[in-house]
């Protein structure tokens, strides 16, 4: 595995940010093997040369922008959630704040992980994208179920379906949110987001809580 050093890595540096924008904008349209540095750069504003001398090279600025993609989550994760609550709806609810303020940030930062994650994980690709990583479908899987509180539930409930029909509920409830926010290059109405998927939740919980 390549290694790289991006200590020079200047995130206050409005180019700098300029090229990681676009490298998530650019690798979340095409995927690894067909981003192209030169239509980074372009996008960014930039000469190319800027990429391979912060980066290294595309396989540098990709590794970057996974691990940089993994970390925003993991703090927003951290700082946001009560891993140790078993109330399901709680860590759902969780998942869609935390997820709306990194987006934010970068709105393209979740699909840049949809899209590159399986690519990753491919057996045909350079053994750099066969790396130890995050799993996030795993993260967020076990964010979901592990150790949750079937107590709560009413009793006679299937519990898997009653799990997967508040989760699909909230998550599309945060997909609806998600487009918009990147309809308006980002920009969240936080206040009304918060009122929504309060709503729902006490709906979900008469329906489902004891």
């Amino acid at each position: 595995m390549k290694t790289y050093d991006y200590s020079k890595v200047e995130l206050t540096n409005p180019r700098v940010q300029a090229v990681i924008n676009a490298g998530y904008e650019e690798f979340s349209k095409t995927g690894y093997k067909k981003a192209s540095t030169n239509h980074i750069a372009a996008n960014a504003g930039v000469a190319r040369g800027l990429i391979y001398y912060y980066f290294g090279d595309k396989q540098g600025l990709f590794q970057f922008l996974m691990d940089n993609a993994v970390d925003r989550i993991m703090s927003a994760m951290e700082e946001g959630v009560d891993w140790s609550n078993p109330d399901l709806l709680y860590r759902i609810t969780k998942t869609i704040f935390f997820k709306c303020r990194v987006l934010a940030d970068n709105p393209k930062i979740f699909d840049f992980l949809l899209v590159n994650m399986e690519h990753y994980r491919q057996e045909n690709i350079n053994p750099f994208f066969k790396g130890g990583g995050t799993d996030i479908k795993k993260l967020m899987h076990d964010f979901y179920y592990s150790e949750v509180d079937e107590s709560l539930f009413k009793d006679g409930l299937d519990v898997e379906k009653t799990i997967n029909t508040i989760r699909w509920t909230i998550e599309r409830l945060g997909m609806d949110w998600t487009e918009k926010a990147q309809a308006r290059g980002g920009q969240i109405d936080l206040k009304a987001l918060y009122a929504e998927v309060d709503a729902y939740v006490e709906y979900l919980r008469k329906i489902f809580y004891k």
